[in-house]
């Protein structure tokens, strides 16, 4: 009697919350054209809960299991979809949901991530290298711990210098625990905690992490030139569009009134010009043609010549002219008391000189002066002079009157 194997396939369990779970997500992938896949390995509860809060209004974040994502992906008929489950390893999954640009959420998760020091056993998600520079070290062992390392050191100004650049850890390499000690020490943290995208699916093409991180300045300053470049274009060729309409009748204007100064010909706002240019002509033209004024040559200032001193003039002529000038000052006065009465009422005694003829004789003096100037003691005779004439007028009218 022969015994027959019978092979019974037994199936497989699958929990209603599962079924649902599964079906929630092939939905969501068929609603959703952006879907991008990020890594939550070493990401901490709180931070989740902040960038639900950031992103509510542009995408949803599923959490997940791994099983239950792949199964919901072989459920969708979507061209290049399946191909997302090819980056799953090594990764704690979550899915975003979103209908904007993967570029645009890309840029949302690299600007909302911190940066934290490195852990012992954690991935370099990047090169790790430590910059030269000084350090805030003082000479001692730390020297020695920085050369264990390949880290060229020195001490300078009393403090410990590194001298180049030195990568201690490269990308995808672990951290140990001596490395992640001094970059602590040196303030360096090269871990960021934040949503790490993977990839992300995008009208039927998968986008690695290498495309979507990039450095939008400089993708935004290529745009700007670029459109520099075009906009050049078009006003050398002279083609005219909305933009550059104004620059080109500018430049047609300024074309057109070089050409007709080159041509000479008048036009209502070439004539002013013209005008202008003509008389500037006449004026150069009769400048030519008048002659030539020699030129003055400069006159040599004369030297000056010692001055002569003024001869002086005998005594006796200037005496005679005093006793003639007084002479005369006496017939004037006596002149004007005949004028005023000649009865005699006024004081006898007074001496009575014409103020005028005072002034007149002080003025002719000062001529004279001018003429000479008298020495010390030729001023001392004249005082004697005079004084001795007063007292004889005096004397005369005295004998006058009585």
């Amino acid at each position: 009697m022969s015994k027959e194997t019978v092979i019974v396939e037994k199936e497989i369990h699958i929990s209603e919350e599962k079924k649902q779970e599964v079906a929630k997500l092939k939905e969501l992938f068929s609603q959703y054209d952006t879907v991008i896949l990020v890594n939550l390995l070493g990401l901490p509860s709180p931070q989740l809960q902040i960038m639900r809060k950031k992103i509510v209004d542009y995408a949803i974040i599923k959490v997940t299991k791994k099983r239950l994502i792949q199964k919901a992906l072989e459920g969708v008929d979507k061209k290049g979809l399946q191909d997302l489950s090819n980056s799953f390893g090594g990764v704690m999954p979550a899915i975003i949901f979103s209908k904007e640009n993967a570029f645009k959420l890309a840029s949302l998760l690299r600007k909302n991530k911190s940066k934290v020091a490195a852990r012992p056993g954690q991935i370099a998600p990047m090169d790790i290298k430590v910059n030269a520079g000084p350090t805030p070290f003082a000479p001692g062992p730390m020297i020695g711990e920085l050369g264990s390392l390949g880290i060229k050191a020195s001490v300078e100004q009393g403090k410990i210098t590194i001298k180049q650049d030195t990568i201690v850890v490269k990308e995808g390499e672990e951290i140990n625990a001596k490395v992640a000690d001094l970059l602590v020490k040196l303030d360096i943290r090269p871990m960021e905690i934040g949503l790490n995208l993977v990839a992300a699916y995008e009208d039927g093409v998968i986008l690695t992490k290498d495309v979507l991180d990039f450095d939008e300045s400089l993708y935004v300053n290529e745009i700007k030139r670029i459109a520099s470049d075009a906009f050049k274009l078009t006003i050398g060729i002279g083609y005219v569009t909305k933009d550059n309409i104004g620059i080109l009748l500018n430049k047609a204007e300024r074309e057109v009134k070089a050409l007709v100064d080159a041509s000479g010909l008048i036009t209502g706002d070439s004539v002013k010009k013209m005008i202008g240019k003509a008389e500037n002509s006449a004026e150069n033209l009769l400048k030519k043609a008048s002659p030539k004024e020699p030129k003055e040559e400069p006159k040599e200032e004369p030297k000056e010549e010692p001055k002569e001193k003024p001869k002086e003039k005998p005594k006796e002529e200037s005496s005679k002219r005093e006793e003639k000038k007084e002479e005369d000052l006496k017939e004037e006065s006596s002149s004007e008391n005949k004028e005023e009465g000649g009865d005699g009422s006024k004081d006898m005694n007074t001496v009575i000189i014409d103020e005028p003829l005072l002034e007149k004789d002080v003025h002719e003096k000062k001529e004279e002066k001018k003429e000479k100037v008298p020495t010390a003691e030729e001023l001392a005779e004249r005082k004697k002079e005079k004084e001795k004439l007063l007292e004889k007028d005096s004397e005369k009218k005295k004998r006058k009157y009585t």
